[in-house]
């Protein structure tokens, strides 16, 4: 029993060859002599769980057929949110992405690197192939591998990177979402927009953006090791204080986009770390609860409940999207915490938050780049 309950947690969390070899058979209805693994035929499988398999199959084969894809092309998928919609890897001419969310918080931030490219800066763009409102397709942004990248024109990019992150309070912004291209920093995740303020937790600072390397944080952008070389930092100090001067130069035009872009924005909220909604639902799978609703249910409460105030808010919606097989899933839009479902969750943990205001104060602080010079030499050393 352990062998199973190994072997579907396995093949669930990378979430690929499952769906995947489903979609590519083709099949109208779930037909367990060609599709289930052996090992699934040694128990019934749950209802819970084969309402999981059919949603999410629809959902894939309902993208290759909107877009005309062969269902052999899609190669992977991400984790699941929202109804077990999840981010696909095409391989087909090219490798391409969809990803299920709105494109117009990474469309702001690729707006604003284009203002640094006008000023020195050599962001790579993202190319849009299709946009709808339910996704967007993008073209793959190629790697560098480490060995040749060029570590000055890293850092001076990173610099600009902070004061982007800074002035826009977004956060998770650890390395596995970005791409290295052209040695520069490309960053293919903005869902994280204008942190709001919470009760009971510090002030937005830099060092809960994980973009710097900290005891709870083993992916950052900014490595303590490679900033011991004093080029580094002057080249990281030259990188924030030119996106500085730009943003200041530009801040106009940056207000004028926001108050257009205001209705469409939403920042997703990570109340719980990703890693450990991942390491709860792969023991969802084990064979003492697998297949008892009630057992499932008990073991997933008692795990979801946490010590901050917040976790009494989202608890039931945290429950019901564990048991749906998806990573739960939150958004902060137009002064409302939201949950998976895009209804309103009554709370009194994040306060309300007004993004233009605090960004025109932003630029109003005639010491707002120097306090942050400050605050990364103090990260880093």
């Amino acid at each position: 029993m352990d062998n199973i309950y190994q072997e579907i947690a396995q093949r669930y969390l990378p979430a690929n060859k499952i769906i995947v070899d489903y979609v590519s058979a083709n099949l109208s209805e779930l037909d367990r002599e060609k599709f289930l693994p052996a090992f699934y035929k040694t128990k019934d499988l749950p209802k819970r769980f084969l309402d999981f398999l059919i949603r999410q199959s629809q959902y894939v084969s309902n993208i290759i057929c909107e877009f005309g894809l062969n269902p052999n092309s899609v190669t992977k998928v991400g984790d699941f949110h929202r109804g077990n919609k999840c981010t696909l890897e095409i391989e087909s001419d090219q490798k391409i992405f969809y990803k299920p969310i709105s494109f117009s918080n990474t469309e702001l931030v690729f707006w604003v690197l284009d203002l640094f490219n006008k000023f020195g800066f050599s962001f790579p763009s993202m190319e849009l192939i299709k946009r709808t409102e339910q996704g967007y397709f993008v073209k793959e942004i190629k790697k560098d591998k480490p060995e040749n990248i060029d570590q000055s024109l890293y850092y001076k990019h990173v610099g600009a990177i902070i004061v982007l992150t800074s002035v826009f309070r977004l956060y998770d912004m650890h390395r596995d979402n970005f791409i290295i291209s052209r040695s520069v920093p490309v960053p293919i995740d903005c869902e994280c927009f204008w942190l709001p303020a919470w009760e009971g937790l510090p002030p937005y600072n830099l060092a809960g953006t994980l973009l710097f390397e900290t005891p709870a944080n083993d992916k950052p952008l900014i490595v303590k090791g490679e900033m011991g070389v004093e080029k580094r930092m002057l080249d990281l100090k030259q990188g924030m204080l030119t996106a500085w001067d730009v943003l200041v130069e530009q801040k106009d035009n940056i207000l004028e986009r926001i108050r257009n872009s205001f209705s469409l924005i939403s920042s997703r909220m990570i109340l719980k770390p990703t890693k450990y909604y991942t390491k709860l639902l792969s023991m969802t799978f084990h064979p003492d609860i697998f297949s008892d609703d009630g057992a499932l249910a008990g073991y997933v409460r008692d795990s979801l409940t946490g010590k901050h105030k917040i976790s009494h808010f989202i608890l039931e919606d945290e429950i019901r999207d564990i048991l749906a097989y998806d990573v739960p899933y939150f958004t902060y839009l137009h002064d409302n915490l939201v949950n998976a479902q895009g209804s309103r969750i009554l709370q009194d943990v994040i306060k309300p938050f007004d993004i233009l205001e605090n960004v025109e104060q932003t630029f109003s602080r005639n010491l707002f780049i120097k306090s942050l010079l400050h605050e990364v030499e103090r990260l880093i050393h």
